[in-house]
């Protein structure tokens, strides 16, 4: 049994980056979903009679809840969460610099062979063998948001004018 332990957790330490990106990746889809979703909030509330229309609403709505839906998928290491952060990534690319980054790297990383591996049985088993394992690959990946999101609004914050 120790012997199976300690080989699991070899096995697994060496796709911890890889875990780590992908928590990373899932704690920036959150972000947009969270961003769209304040902004079908606004859009209800603020919007008048002559200006709203129930059909950008309702867009709106549905891609906060498939982007938190993918996002949480992918953190669970579901596979058709992984086909799902394929078509999330397109909508993405239009958003110049940011969203261009964020969906050429969830492609790219979903297409690598570690991005593969990850969303395999066997890995399924590995994870299931070390579950205190998943704790460090999420506090890392949480830092990197945060890190990004700061960096980013410190960027936003210096063109704003005075």
């Amino acid at each position: 049994m120790f012997t199976e332990l300690a080989t699991a957790e070899k096995d697994r330490s060496l796709y911890r980056d890889a875990e780590i990106t992908l928590f990373e990746l899932c704690g920036t889809l959150l972000v947009v979903a969270l961003f769209l979703g304040l902004l079908f909030v606004a859009y209800v509330l603020f919007s008048t009679k002559e200006t709203f229309q129930p059909a950008s609403a309702l867009l709106l709505a549905l891609a906060t809840l498939a982007y938190a839906a993918t996002a949480i998928g992918l953190r669970r290491f579901r596979p058709r969460a992984r086909l799902a952060g394929f078509f999330a990534a397109i909508p993405l690319m239009i958003v110049p610099l940011i969203g261009l980054w964020v969906g050429a790297r969830l492609i790219l990383f979903l297409a690598s062979p570690a991005g593969r591996r990850l969303f395999t049985p066997e890995h399924d088993q590995l994870r299931a063998l070390t579950p205190r394992m998943d704790l460090m690959g999420l506090y890392a990946g949480t830092l990197r948001v945060c890190f990004l999101l700061v960096a980013f609004g410190i960027a936003i914050a210096e063109r704003l004018p005075n």
